[in-house]
């Protein structure tokens, strides 16, 4: 039997936060079914997109300073404006910024990103 090398095959997509210009934020379009999983827990909406963004963010270009790269935590995305945050829920999703705002702020689905 042939082996097969099981590889991470997640979409990503690049995307640049409105308030940084020259960000580049790397976004899974894809969950795997263990974090799938470990969003259920969530049963605020708002803390479940937090939570779904610090996991689908694969790396970002973002720097506390100089020598300093910004860790990938829902404490750092909670230091971002609501129209950041918007950006990359809309990334992750596949909804627009004004879908996202007609849900709630930060309202996101169970199923947070697309299958």
């Amino acid at each position: 039997m042939q082996k097969i090398i099981i590889q991470d095959t997640r979409r990503t997509e690049t995307i640049s936060l409105p308030s940084y210009e020259w960000s580049q934020v790397v976004v899974y379009k894809d969950l795997n079914i263990g974090q799938q999983r470990a969003l259920q827990n969530y049963t605020d909406n708002f803390e479940r997109g937090l939570a779904a963004s610090q996991i689908a963010i694969k790396e970002w270009n973002l720097y506390a300073d100089e020598n300093t790269p910004l860790p990938i935590t829902v404490e750092t995305l909670e230091k971002f404006n609501e129209k950041d945050l918007m950006a990359i829920f809309s990334a992750i999703t596949g909804k627009t910024t004004e879908e996202l705002q007609s849900m709630g702020s930060g309202d996101v689905k169970k199923n947070t990103v697309n299958e």
